[in-house]
């Protein structure tokens, strides 16, 4: 079995005890390695996308994403995203590790 990553995304952009933004690149029908979300975090959409959410025990979720499109998630169990189309999927992803005062 594949080992469970940190690495939410494909390149940290910036890391503080509040946040951490990592720019995510999928190629055409490419999936990212099997990672864990351990904080609630938003992604935004830079390219146009349709993606499958692959969780560990084979639950599927499947999104249609439009440029601007920010979705909330909450941490969850491990997973891999599928990029499922024939062009380049990309996103930003903000992990929300604290609040102030936290």
């Amino acid at each position: 079995m594949e080992p469970i990553s940190e690495n939410v995304g494909t390149t940290l952009v910036y890391s503080d005890a509040r946040v951490r933004i990592w720019l995510l690149d999928l190629a055409p029908r490419q999936q990212t390695h099997l990672h864990r979300h351990t904080s609630d975090y938003v992604y935004v959409a830079l390219t146009p996308g349709e993606t499958v959410t692959i969780t560990q025990d084979g639950g599927e979720t499947h999104s249609a994403d439009e440029v601007g499109d920010a979705v909330l998630h909450r941490a969850g169990p491990p997973h891999v995203l599928r990029n499922l189309t024939d062009a380049p999927y990309a996103n930003v992803i903000v992990e929300l590790l604290a609040r102030d005062g936290s």
